[in-house]
C-alpha cells in the first residue's frame, strides 16, 4: 500500500514538481501546508523565473510571487528523488 500523504519524503518531490508543472497536486492544501512546514516560501519573481518558457502560463510575471523550496525544502526534496545509477 503507498501512502498518498504528499508530505511524506517519498512523495513530497513528486507533489512539488506537480505545482511546478501547473498540475493538480493530490493534496488541494498542498502549497499551504508546505508553506506551514517550513519547506516552501513566497519570493519576488525574478530574471531568471521570466525566461521559462512556460513561466507566464505558470502565473509568473513580472512584479508578481512565486513560490520557492525553502533550505529544508530542497533537503526534502532531493531526499525523496532516485538516485541516478
Amino acid at each position: 500500500m503507498t501512502n498518498s500523504d504528499p508530505f511524506t519524503q517519498d512523495n513530497f518531490a513528486a507533489e512539488w514538481d506537480r505545482a511546478c508543472d501547473a498540475d493538480p497536486t493530490n493534496d488541494p492544501d498542498f502549497r499551504e501546508k508546505a508553506e506551514a512546514a517550513g519547506l516552501i516560501h513566497l519570493v519576488p519573481v525574478d530574471d531568471d523565473a521570466l525566461d521559462d518558457s512556460f513561466a507566464e502560463e505558470r502565473g509568473i510575471v513580472p512584479g508578481g510571487l512565486m513560490w520557492e523550496l525553502t533550505e529544508a525544502g530542497r533537503a526534502r526534496y532531493y531526499a525523496g528523488k532516485e538516485p541516478i545509477a
